[in-house]
């Protein structure tokens, strides 16, 4: 399976352990790309580390200079070493092996999945293409039926990011199932 996705959000939060810092406004990304820059002597614009932390709409993931720069920012050689790194501390032993953890990149359009969190939230999705999910139904949740969103990943016991959360013709935002618990259930039906 892709680990990929999986190692791009770790090396989001170890960035900004990194920092010191949560990067959530345009002027965190100035802070971020100027930060880099005298780490490492290399450019990385404001606008792509906005798409990276998904705070500007993206469906491409980063190119692997970009990544690499990123990693040098953790002392690691290139974006590669850091993978390894991650394997070796077991941070990414489980993550997408096991039954509750579950990547876009594996599904196909029609396949579903069946999200639950607490309290008593539950969600049926189905997979459209281009990480890119329609919601079936929904119990308890601010989503609502033929929402839309973008979701790179799913893992029991981690929250769920909604990414370009659709309704309609109007754009919603970002949004968070299970924030402070995570996912409680995630199961994978076959389309």
């Amino acid at each position: 399976m892709d680990i990929t996705l999986f190692a791009i959000e770790c090396l989001k939060r170890d960035i900004e352990m990194r920092f010191f810092h949560t990067f959530k406004t345009p002027a965190d990304f100035k802070l971020l790309s100027l930060n880099i820059k005298k780490e490492t002597g290399e450019v990385i614009s404001e606008s792509t580390l906005q798409r990276i932390w998904g705070y500007s709409k993206s469906t491409t993931r980063p190119r692997l200079t970009t990544l690499t720069t990123l990693a040098r920012c953790l002392d690691f050689i290139d974006w590669d070493a850091y993978v390894v790194s991650l394997i070796k501390e077991s941070r990414a032993e489980s993550d997408f092996v096991n039954v509750g953890s579950l990547s876009s990149d594996d599904l196909h359009p029609s396949d579903r999945v069946r999200i639950v969190w607490m309290p008593e939230r539950s969600a049926l999705l189905e997979y459209i293409g281009d990480m890119r999910f329609r919601v079936l139904e929904a119990v308890n949740a601010k989503l609502r039926k033929d929402d839309t969103f973008v979701a790179h990943f799913f893992r029991k016991g981690s929250a769920l990011t909604c990414f370009d959360v659709r309704r309609g013709e109007q754009t919603l935002g970002n949004y968070i199932a299970g924030e402070k618990n995570g996912l409680t259930e995630v199961v994978y039906l076959p389309g």
